[in-house]
């Protein structure tokens, strides 16, 4: 887990409860140019502030300091102690929250669009481990409800990495890639770092704020991405298969099986009343040349007698 992040929650000190968002009702998340905001303009309330860590865990949050340089960082000694001067970027940092807070994740990924509708964006549940041992902390844990042709392929979860100045080692890559599990990695060229950190020039608050506004912007149009692990999860015995989805996907066969089922019976039964109609019709038809029968048979019967008749009549003549 990375030691520096850009946002945390606030306790009150004199209280020890959170500090809530009112217009959210949950727990206020201060991003750090609000922390430093509030220590420039109202030091006293500022002091009167324990930020915390933002685990989903309660027991694993600890204290974090906001510094100046931009960022929230653990402040007890062991964690300090792990602090060195190869953390992650601003851009970086910034980048990860910017997607996390996204409604749609509008790829680009070579000529092909790919747009993802999330459940939840995990900035802080990121670890993946594998069978042979092998764990990973990705950026970003994405579950996601929509596009169904990807989850039937994927599951319903993919790991996101953002590259700033290098891409994923290849062993990450191949362990993803031979354990099934989906990886994009999301590209953060030149032109959409923090400048005024890759140019080693002093900045303030409003600067990331101002930063953190256009990577929310620019992500919500496009996202430009590469897929690294791209396997069926469904068809693999390793793959983290989502039985949900996969109960979805089969309940919907189903249902198109009955539907295909229920209109082959609706013809047949037509068919049925058809021929019920038309046997009708013939009986009808039937009787009819019966009585013409018997009505022919009578004529034919009389005109025999009367052929009778007369030849008795001639006899006595």
């Amino acid at each position: 887990m990375a030691k520096m992040k850009i946002w945390a929650y606030g306790k009150n000190k004199l209280t020890n409860e959170y500090i809530e968002d009112s217009l959210q009702n949950r727990k206020k998340m201060f991003f750090i140019w609000e922390a430093l905001k509030i220590k420039k303009n109202n030091n006293s309330y500022y002091k009167n502030i324990v930020f915390l860590s933002t685990q989903s865990d309660e027991n694993k949050r600890q204290i974090m300091e906001a510094v100046k340089l931009g960022f929230f960082r653990y402040s007890n000694k062991g964690q300090r102690d792990d602090y060195t001067g190869n953390e992650e970027s601003l851009s970086h940092m910034i980048a990860i929250h910017a997607l996390s807070e996204l409604d749609e994740l509008n790829f680009t990924i070579g000529n092909a669009k790919l747009t993802i509708v999330p459940e939840e964006i995990s900035t802080e549940n990121t670890k993946v481990q594998f069978d042979n041992g092998n764990y990973y902390i990705a950026d970003l844990i994405c579950t996601y409800k929509k596009p169904q042709e990807l989850i039937a392929k994927w599951g319903n979860k993919i790991a996101l990495e953002v590259k700033v100045s290098h891409g994923c080692e290849p062993a990450k890559i191949k362990d993803f890639q031979d354990f099934n599990y989906p990886l994009i990695e999301i590209t953060l060229n030149q032109n959409m770092q923090f400048l005024k950190e890759v140019k080693k020039e002093e900045f303030n608050e409003d600067d990331l704020e101002k930063y953190y506004f256009f990577l929310k912007k620019t992500f919500s149009k496009n996202i430009f991405g590469k897929i690294l692990s791209n396997h069926l999860v469904i068809n693999s015995q390793k793959g983290d298969v989502n039985c949900e989805e996969k109960l979805a996907i089969a309940q919907k066969m189903t249902l198109e099986m009955k539907r295909d089922f229920e209109s082959k019976i609706n013809v047949l039964e037509l068919e049925k009343e058809s021929a019920i109609r038309q046997n009708k019709v013939l009986r009808r038809e039937n009787e009819l040349l019966i009585k013409e029968k018997r009505k022919l048979l009578q004529e034919i019967n009389t005109l025999k007698n009367q052929s009778v008749l007369k030849k008795i009549i001639a006899l006595f003549k």
